[in-house]
């Protein structure tokens, strides 16, 4: 049973405990509100930012989804996913350089969006691959293969973050790379659209790649797509791409893996001679496909405001905490 002595010493303690933290309760109600104040004011200012000046926004995202995690993997020592991340961008700093030239070579469009598509087709089915087998988690599938429940869980959310944080950095890439395509294949001054196309049409040539379209187009309104074959009667085949044509209802044609890299890879919903809207349901003719693709867009826009803007934000509450004196 304690003494007197005990409890007297007790009481001393708690009374020194709480003169020592007088007045925390008013600071972190103080913390409390900045952090909110904080949070919807950077998503005004990001908001604004993003509708205001989309280039410098595009580009401040860009580098910060691409240095910002290095650092906290080189601090944690994951080699692994560093020496892809060194990969990843030799590879796509060529495809890039090709992609920003001025004078363009007549087949680095065609294939600048099909690396594209190909990256954008593994970093999805990986994300798929990585969410499907972390959900097998909660039905205990690691005792299938006699592996603890942390190695099988982490094993999954590395699969589920090498999906999202490279499709991110693919789909930013190939925003870029169409944007400068677009102003320097010939047919437009400026990437934004708001010049004249500074050559002539030839329905002869694919408005983005340049390259000859098949003889013998004819137009589907309600398809909008129409079977492109040759000369001979063969139908024509390049770089694995049927040459299927596509005319938009500005009657401007397309090879159709060009128009779908275009609007799909690029993330443009113009024409890219006359900048007519494009009727995207008659490009992607699966609407289950057009609904994953802004659902997967969606996921990767919430993953680089968790990469880039969040740590930010945290930085600035650290300062502002520290200037008033509330750390």
């Amino acid at each position: 049973m304690p003494s007197d002595h005990d409890h007297e010493a007790h009481l001393r303690e708690q009374q020194k405990f709480m003169e020592e933290h007088k007045g925390h309760d008013a600071m972190h109600e103080e913390m409390v509100l900045i952090l909110f104040m904080l949070v919807f004011g950077v998503q005004f200012v990001l908001y604004f930012w993003k509708k205001k000046h989309f280039r410098s926004y595009q580009s401040a995202s860009l580098c910060g989804v691409w240095l910002m995690p290095v650092y906290a993997w080189a601090k944690l020592q994951y080699y692994r996913i560093m020496i892809v991340w060194f990969l990843f961008s030799l590879a796509n700093g060529y495809i890039l350089y090709n992609a920003t030239r001025n004078q363009l070579e007549a087949h680095t469009p065609r294939r600048v969006y099909t690396w594209f598509v190909i990256m954008y087709k593994v970093s999805y089915w990986t994300g798929i691959a990585g969410y499907v087998v972390m959900m097998s988690s909660f039905f205990e599938f690691n005792a299938l293969f006699d592996v603890s429940m942390d190695d099988y869980v982490g094993f999954a959310m590395t699969v589920l973050f090498y999906g999202l944080y490279f499709g991110l950095m693919s789909r930013d890439l190939a925003e870029i790379a169409s944007d400068k395509m677009s102003s320097s294949m010939g047919y437009l001054s400026s990437a934004d659209g708001s010049s004249l196309p500074k050559k002539a049409y030839n329905p002869k040539l694919c408005l983005i790649c340049g390259l000859d379209l098949p003889s013998g187009i004819t137009s589907s309104s309600d398809a909008g797509f129409s079977k492109g074959r040759n000369d001979d009667g063969a139908s024509q085949v390049h770089e694995q791409a049927v040459e299927d044509v596509h005319r938009l209802g500005c009657g401007h044609c397309f090879h159709e893996f060009c128009i779908r890299g275009w609007t799909i890879v690029g993330k443009k919903s113009t024409c890219p001679y006359c900048r007519e809207k494009v009727d995207l349901k008659r490009i992607i003719t699966n609407p289950w496909e057009s609904k994953q693709s802004q659902l997967y867009t969606q996921v990767l826009d919430l993953l680089r405001y968790f990469l880039v803007w969040q740590p930010v934000m945290l930085v600035c509450f650290e300062g502002i905490v520290y200037l008033r004196g509330l750390e």
